[in-house]
């Protein structure tokens, strides 16, 4: 933990006051998951399935301050079809570098390259 900078704080137990954003966050991760197995019906016992779905959903959802999704903007590798491809060149890209800027449907990417 050390060599990656990660500091550990010890908190005192069954307080949640210094530990409070930490605490809401899981709160906040616990009503979802409450709400998504009420509304689907499903036995108490599966709610460790809802918190991972919860917190799949919350990862993904764009920052209200940006309108950005976490992964909107990162660097991505375009795929160049062997048909666009320099066929002399052996040692060609068989990528360009971009930018994810979205989805289009179910399965598609948009990219800015």
């Amino acid at each position: 933990a050390e060599k990656e900078g990660i500091k550990f704080e010890f908190t005192p137990p069954y307080t949640a006051e210094p530990n409070r954003i930490i605490e809401r966050i899981s709160g906040y991760v616990n009503d979802i998951a409450r709400v998504m197995m009420l509304d689907a019906k499903l036995p108490e016992k599966l709610w460790p399935y809802a918190v991972e779905t919860a917190i799949y959903t919350i990862n993904r959802l764009a920052d209200p301050k940006s309108g950005k999704s976490p992964i909107q903007g990162s660097i991505a590798y375009v795929h160049i079809p062997k048909s666009k491809r320099v066929q002399s060149r052996k040692m060609a890209p068989r990528a360009i570098k971009g930018h994810l800027m979205g989805y289009v449907g179910d399965h598609g990417h948009q990219f800015k390259v």
